[in-house]
């Protein structure tokens, strides 16, 4: 999940929204009452917000996440696959306006929900952001704690932001630039690894 601030929709006040996500899923359908609906809020989208449908009633629980206008009255709805693909789209035709308020819960957003070729960079502002597959000694864990820092703001230019950040990528844990272009793109830059072979969870058999 993106975000603990979310809002929680009643399925069967949702069923246009659910008609229009099963003529676009492959699949059984999701059906309204085996079902739970949240809605995250996108302060850098005046229109659009997060959704996530979780089909309860298999093991396991079957998801997908996709973004939608807030009043529900769509005329697509962009389902987060694992690309930048639905996030730049829907960046163009809000369009995104991204502040010092707003562009760090955009990154966040951003690298939750997109997958680089090789796997996933995950944001880590703490130790505790890690997901172990065996958790360090606790010298270990100070160790860490001391290279890991907030993202932050490192400048702005014209709408353009570049954020300084922890992030960790199999099993290493590096520092980069993230830069934000003023539609929304995003580049890596000026990438240090400061330590590999840090025993995380492996994301694709999850142990």
């Amino acid at each position: 999940m993106f975000s603990d601030a979310y809002t929680t929709l009643q399925p069967e006040k949702s069923q246009d929204l659910l008609d229009q996500l099963n003529a676009l899923v492959e699949g059984s359908a999701f059906e309204a009452n085996k079902l739970r609906i949240l809605t995250h809020h996108l302060p850098f989208y005046k229109s659009h917000s997060l959704f996530e449908v979780t089909d309860l009633s298999v093991s396991p629980e079957r998801s997908i996440s996709f973004i939608g206008r807030n009043d529900m009255k769509n005329e697509n709805l962009y389902i987060l696959n694992g690309t930048n693909e639905a996030i730049y789209v829907v960046n163009k035709i809000e369009p995104i306006a991204l502040t010092q308020n707003n562009v760090r819960t955009y990154v966040k957003f951003f690298f939750s929900y997109v997958r680089g070729r090789f796997g996933q960079f995950k944001i880590i502002e703490h130790v505790d952001d890690i997901q172990w597959r065996e958790e360090p000694s606790l010298s270990g864990l100070r160790a860490l704690g001391k290279m890991i820092e907030p993202l932050t703001i490192k400048a702005e230019d014209n709408g353009e932001f570049t954020l300084k950040s922890s992030i960790v990528f199999k099993d290493t844990l590096f520092e980069s630039d993230v830069v934000i272009a003023k539609d929304g793109k995003i580049n890596l830059a000026n990438q240090e690894m400061l330590v590999e072979d840090i025993p995380v969870l492996d994301e694709t058999i999850q142990q």
